[in-house]
């Protein structure tokens, strides 16, 4: 089994804000909030959790799961009873029936005598089309949670949204510290896998220094060691999350193979990309990137047949033109017509 290594400056960080949480308490607003964003297994809920279990406050972790707000808030109760906070039975008591009860009896649950920890994961899945969760979050933030000694963790893989969370207009604005969790650097992948600085800097660049890829790196082993290994397992993790990404970013019919044919050949646009691999390209609309600094309509009512809404870690914006036409748009082609890579 792989050890926790690395992550000082994160850990640090998360430290830093609970002991200012803690400075606070006995005072009007002691509380405080980070929004922790990353991609998809890059390890954000185990830093969450090493954090916790190393900080000896009483916390509460909950993990959304997007099935229903029903669900979510049953969830939340057997969460809670396992949970550290010693009024945590609050909470399956109550059974709140909606996010905003739930923040209620959640702020009754906290200590108020000293700091505590309240983490939810994977926040995009509670935000629903009309931004009900955001005001019912932003009121309890504003109106019980902050007065509590308690450090709100918010986490989200759904890049974009996460963002948008903390932007002006929202709901939330403002409330949140916000925290970028990127991939392990070079020497924390060396010190993952026993490896020498020079063969260190090789593994992250095969791994791009995901701790899924890592975990399965053989330790003290060399780079084509692992490769021959990874490359003969079909449900390997590196083939895998190569494969979802391809299929995130490129057409159905385009093939890993052409796709790095044509990186290989010098092509560096995401559209010369895609449409070397087979593909015609992203969908535009006519009004192509001028539409996205336009205020359009909701990408959930666009006409447009071939619009689709998509929330994934990928980090891909949803943009509308002013004629309701959803188009996809990643985001280092946020300042030009054909961004690249």
């Amino acid at each position: 089994m792989v050890n926790f290594v690395g992550r000082r400056q994160e850990l640090a960080a998360l430290e830093r804000e609970l002991q200012k949480v803690a400075a606070g308490a006995g005072g009007e607003r002691p509380g405080r909030c980070v929004m922790l964003r990353g991609r998809r297994r890059v390890g954000k809920s185990r830093l969450v959790e090493r954090f916790v279990e190393r900080s000896g406050v009483p916390f509460l972790f909950f993990a959304a799961t997007g099935a229903s707000p029903g669900n979510d808030l049953a969830r939340l109760a057997r969460d809670a009873q396992a949970s550290t906070l010693p009024l945590a039975r609050l909470v399956a008591a109550a059974r709140p029936e909606s996010w905003d009860a739930a923040f209620d009896v959640l702020a009754a649950a906290l200590p108020a005598d000293r700091a505590s920890v309240l983490v939810i994961d994977e926040v995009p899945y509670l935000v629903d089309a009309d931004g009900a969760f955001e005001g019912m979050l932003q009121r309890a933030w504003d109106r019980v949670l902050e007065t509590k000694p308690v450090l709100l963790v918010l986490i989200g893989s759904d890049l974009s949204m996460m963002e948008a969370l903390n932007t002006y207009g929202r709901p939330f604005h403002q409330r949140g510290r916000e925290m970028v969790l990127g991939p392990l650097n070079p020497a924390e992948v060396g010190r993952m896998l026993g490896l020498e600085p020079a063969e260190a800097f090789d593994a992250a660049l095969v791994t791009g220094g995901l701790p899924l890829i890592c975990a399965e790196w053989p330790h003290g082993a060399g780079l084509w060691d692992f490769l021959d290994e990874a490359l003969n397992d079909p449900v390997s993790a590196l083939l895998v999350s190569a494969e979802r990404s391809l299929a995130a970013e490129f057409p159905p019919q385009a093939q890993a193979r052409t796709v790095l044919a044509a990186i290989g050949s010098g092509e560096r646009t995401f559209t010369n990309i895609a449409r070397a691999a087979g593909g015609s390209g992203p969908h535009h609309c006519s009004a192509r990137w001028s539409c996205s600094r336009r205020s359009g309509s909701s990408p959930r009512s666009c006409p447009c047949p071939r619009g689709r809404r998509r929330t994934d870690a990928t980090g891909w914006r949803t943009p509308t033109c002013g004629s309701g036409c959803t188009f996809w748009a990643p985001p280092w082609r946020r300042s030009s017509g054909d961004g690249a890579i």
